[in-house]
């Protein structure tokens, strides 16, 4: 999920930065049909992970 968020597996000239990953990974979660709580612990994990990213700087 950190690698993801930060684009690491893209080209260096077309990655996003991490928050316009993040706003994707969460607008695709809130666009999916699973569940509520699916959706709400998928969320938690990519906060988790994006404010981990935040404190490395």
């Amino acid at each position: 999920m950190k690698r993801e968020l930060l684009d690491v597996n893209s080209q260096p000239r077309i990655r996003k930065n991490k928050y316009e990953k993040y706003y994707s990974a969460i607008n695709r979660i809130t666009q999916s049909t699973i569940s509520n709580e699916a959706m709400v612990a998928l969320i938690q994990l990519h906060n988790g992970a994006m404010e981990q990213i935040i404190k490395e700087g």
